[in-house]
């Protein structure tokens, strides 16, 4: 294996160093972020030093926050950097779990990997998916090369980035089980429990012994409303979208093709979970959301490139053979609705997926000669390049956001500004560079918060969060003149269209 490995390296350096690249100019051309949710894990990371307690944080997620604690200190432009490192870092570990499954030009996996546009857009983002995919590519990799404790270790924290993945556990601990090493169950399960252990003394609340189970069986997630549900069938649609339609095509292909494993149980697992939480349990708070998918990258780039690989092994059983064209034909049709959905609705040309399907058409051929391998392995590799720098873009900055950081820049010159502020919305605390959890300096926006703050206090009302989740405070209760100061006004544009508002008062009587 080793001398395989280094005849092929300076293709793998090539590729995971072409990545990186990549991944760093989204970073730096980047004015806005992916999401809040970004934000709001930055802050988490960059305070946690102050508030330790914040480490083990449930919203910001250990396995997120820990990672990142240290270098959120130097902030946003050095965490989206992290992001870049730890993404192509990712690719490594898949091209390496290709090469375990002896596939000859195992470096595309590394390709196929970056260049899917969910887990690309997370490379330059602050989110928990980026930590999770890595915690489980190399658990994968560990696993395949019988490393038993490390496995154990890194399937241990993949919980503490994205909780919903505790059910497939299992399929680690079925490994350990076979070999009989069940000390290493007890190494495995020891994260998730000193952070359950934690919360329970901390709260003084034993359900929190079983979590996330506890969302569940106790009807302890809220903000489900705001999160909504969806169709059982959503996640399968969205996989294209999110992996790319290249990828998405060959890792079709190598699925089939491979032998069944711990990959195939992993990635039908996920999906299945996030498919039935998004449908019938609410309280998982799965909102649909494509990113979530991420987490299977370095999975779905080992298939595409044991896909390509498996193309010099024909299938010579007949209804095998019709059977995978059956499969890839529904994929053709899958990207056909893709595409004639996105011109339909955004009126864009998803050149990309009309390309693949000339691909896709390829892999049905019963056997390829070997020029028009090279060339369907180069034409693979563009059209997926082609379709990164199409779907992908540098996150800019949302005139809604903007309007924040505005208002921010007149908090911090203002005479108001050794007030306690009360808000929701975390670009303000981004802005401002208070320490959002001193309750002294910064609270959350709730009625009874405001109630309760002294007269004095300023209250950042916005149009985004303010009124619902966990502040549910409506306009209407700082609008009596008598008790609250209407100081500045700010009016923008979210992302999806709709009219933004922010509203900043002073507390005047109690």
């Amino acid at each position: 294996m080793v001398g395989f490995l280094r005849r092929s390296s300076k293709w793998f350096w090539l590729s995971c160093g072409l990545l990186l690249l990549i991944f760093i100019s989204y970073g730096l051309r980047s004015s806005g972020t992916y999401s809040d949710d970004s934000i709001q894990h930055f802050l988490i990371a960059r305070w946690s030093l102050k508030h330790p307690e914040l480490l083990l944080d449930v919203w910001g997620r250990p396995g997120f926050t820990v990672l990142y604690a240290l270098i959120s200190q130097f902030g946003l432009t050095a965490v989206h950097m992290q992001s870049a490192i730890l993404a192509a870092l990712i690719c490594g570990l898949a091209a390496y779990l290709a090469a375990e499954f002896a596939v000859e030009w195992y470096w595309l996996a590394a390709i196929f990997t970056g260049i899917q546009p969910e887990f690309a857009r997370l490379s330059f983002a602050a989110l928990t998916e980026l930590p999770c995919a890595a915690y489980l590519a190399a658990a994968l990799l560990a696993q395949r090369r019988q490393r038993w404790n490390l496995m154990a270790l890194f399937a241990g924290l993949i919980p503490l980035a994205r909780y919903e993945t505790l059910p497939l556990l299992i399929f680690f601990a079925f490994s350990l089980v076979k070999e009989r090493r069940y000390w290493q169950l007890g190494l495995m399960a020891l994260p998730m429990l000193i952070w359950n252990c934690f919360w329970a003394l901390r709260l003084n609340d034993w359900t929190n012994l079983l979590f996330p189970l506890d969302r569940v069986l106790f009807e302890k997630g809220g903000s489900v409303a705001f999160y909504g549900t969806g169709p059982w069938w959503h996640y399968i649609t969205r996989l294209p979208v999110a992996f790319g339609s290249v990828p998405f095509a060959l890792a079709v292909y190598g699925f089939l093709r491979m032998r069944w494993n711990s990959l195939h149980s992993w990635t039908v697992g996920y999906i299945a979970i996030l498919a039935l939480s998004y449908w019938k349990i609410p309280a998982t708070q799965i909102a649909g959301y494509d990113r979530h998918l991420a987490i299977l990258a370095p999975l779905i780039g080992t298939f595409s490139a044991y896909g390509l690989h498996a193309l010099r092994q024909p299938i010579t059983i007949n209804w095998q053979r019709w059977a995978m064209r059956g499969a890839l034909g529904l994929v053709i049709v899958g990207m056909l609705g893709m595409a004639w959905i996105r011109w339909r609705t955004r009126g864009i040309v998803l050149y990309d997926a009309l390309l693949s399907i000339g691909l896709v058409a390829l892999l049905m051929l019963p056997t390829l000669k070997t020029l028009w391998y090279q060339r369907l392995v180069g034409a693979s590799v563009i059209v997926g390049l082609l379709g990164l720098f199409i779907r992908v873009q540098p996150f800019i900055m949302q005139d809604s956001d903007q309007q924040v950081l505005n208002s921010t820049v007149w908090f911090k010159q203002s005479e108001h500004r050794q007030q306690l502020v009360l808000a929701a919305i975390p670009w303000f605390a981004y802005g401002t560079g208070i320490d959002p959890y001193d309750p002294t300096k910064y609270q959350s926006i709730t009625p009874s918060a405001v109630a309760q703050a002294p007269v004095g206090s300023i209250v950042v009302w916005d149009s985004r969060f303010a009124w619902t989740l966990q502040w549910q405070t409506p306009r209407s209760l700082l609008e009596n003149p008598a008790q609250f100061r209407l100081l500045k006004q700010y009016y923008g544009v979210n992302s999806n269209g709709n009219p933004f508002e922010l509203a900043i008062y002073q507390k005047l009587l109690n």
